[in-house]
């Protein structure tokens, strides 16, 4: 804009550089002098940039999918032209690669949904727009370095109506709980949902959230109702941050896919669930496709994973299947089925990508009157079955799979078990084709299922 200084002035300005502010000092004193016509300003001044020296930033990949940003502008060596708007994504990427033939990224995208795919030599995406974040996928724990100047953490990040893939600038962790979600607290009357890398979303609308802390190398995607900007709040030393996920700890979790939806369940009608009731969502081949803890207010929300757009084999949900739900008591090994009850979002019990689904369900936890053994789902099948059962008192049993000749295959359950209703299931990948016999024993009763495995 227009400046008019006193004959002596100190003046400080900021600009824009490849999306990233820069601080610029004019250092010395502006003196006025003018021409004949009265026309002419000297400025005899010098600039010098403002902002930190060098650093070094490592980002950990874990094995398959991750959503990372960068809090750092990286240097100069990473563009592939002085007046590209942003780094070179083959050049950011170089790192990773493990020869001529090999690379550590199986897949790289955007928002937009352009990628970079290095085992077929292509790349579709741009640049490195730093107010972003990226999808990448790896083919094992890796780690990458960049290095450069930090990014201030209130930095402008323009959010477009719709889906936004956003970067974290903070070198701080910021608490995500409700009701405050202070990460995003500048356009959160804007907000209709935010999600990470590991499943967690807030939903502001429910005034609910399951996320981590935000923290500095992760990226998060935003959906907003009207095009906005974005800044983050300023460190707090939030007293209540929660421990951050080890990616590690999570062998028991559903397999992590490049897209879901989110599912908040809150209430369950009948019995009520208990804080660290633990309810899971199957698919129809008894695998586990989503799974959450239920909260001290009795509500539960976990991500739906839907199937891998970049692989070959089906690990999660395709558009429109249906799935179960079930919630497993903290204190017993029992399962017990859940239905819906009232829909607040969404209308049925299936999968849409990005969707969300927020509904109240019913515990179908009353114990069986008899002992049984249900015939497997599906029967037949073709890799996996579901084999339920139920006991009507405490006991001790044993599931077991045989062959028609009477040898024991698989071991699928044996010891005390409460009264309840149990689920198993067998994975018989190793398996031949044919048919095998389920048997469940307790004491002097004996049940037993004919199943068939076709290839």
């Amino acid at each position: 804009g227009l400046v008019e200084p006193d004959d002596s002035q100190e003046i400080v300005l900021t600009f824009d550089s490849r999306g990233i502010s820069a601080g610029v000092e004019l250092e010395g004193e502006l003196e006025i002098q003018h021409n004949a016509a009265g026309d002419e300003i000297v400025l005899p001044v010098s600039l010098r940039i403002l902002g930190d020296e060098d650093v070094e930033l490592t980002v950990s990949l874990f094995e398959g999918w991750n959503l990372i940003s960068l809090n750092v502008s990286p240097d100069r060596d990473m563009y592939a032209d002085e007046d590209d708007p942003g780094p070179d994504i083959l050049l950011m990427t170089d790192q990773l690669r493990i020869d001529d033939n090999h690379h550590h990224i199986t897949v790289m995208k955007d928002q937009e949904g352009n990628f970079y795919l290095p085992s077929f030599g292509f790349n579709g995406i741009e640049y490195w727009n730093l107010l972003q974040s990226y999808r990448i996928k790896v083919d094992e724990d890796v780690e990458a370095l960049w290095s450069g100047r930090r990014i201030p953490f209130d930095r402008n990040i323009p959010l477009t109506e719709g889906w936004n893939y956003i970067a974290y600038f903070p070198q701080y962790d910021i608490n995500a709980d409700a009701p405050e979600f202070r990460p995003l607290i500048s356009v959160i009357d804007n907000v209709l949902l935010g999600k990470d890398n590991w499943g967690g979303f807030m939903l502001p609308a429910f005034n609910f959230s399951n996320m981590n802390p935000w923290r500095e190398t992760q990226g998060y995607l935003v959906k907003v109702d009207q095009d906005v900007t974005l800044n983050y709040p300023p460190d707090e030393n939030d007293e209540r941050l929660a421990y951050w996920i080890d990616p590690h700890a999570e062998s028991t979790l559903p397999l992590r896919t490049d897209n879901n939806m989110c599912l908040l369940i809150t209430e369950v009608v009948g019995s009520g669930a208990r804080p660290r009731d633990v309810i899971t969502a199957y698919n129809n081949n008894g695998i586990a496709v989503g799974m959450g803890t239920v909260d001290e207010s009795g509500r539960c929300g976990l991500a739906i994973w839907g199937n891998d757009s970049y692989a070959d084999d089906k690990f999660g949900l395709t558009e429109g299947d249906t799935f179960e739900l079930q919630l497993s008591r903290a204190s017993v090994e029992a399962e017990y089925s859940l239905t819906p009850e009232q829909f607040y979002a969404g209308a049925n019990v299936n999968y849409k990508r990005d969707g969300l689904l927020v509904l109240s369900v019913r515990s179908q936890i009353a114990e069986p009157t008899a002992f049984y053994l249900n015939e497997g789902y599906p029967n037949p099948f073709n890799s996996v079955i579901q084999i339920s059962y139920g006991v009507p008192n405490s006991s001790s049993i044993s599931l077991k799979v045989f062959d028609l000749s009477g040898r024991e295959v698989s071991m699928l359950k044996e010891g005390h078990i409460e009264a309840g209703h149990y689920k198993a299931v067998w994975d018989a990948q190793m398996a031949a084709s044919g048919v095998y016999i389920a048997r469940l024993t307790s004491f002097d009763q004996v049940l037993t299922q004919k199943i068939i495995l076709l290839r």
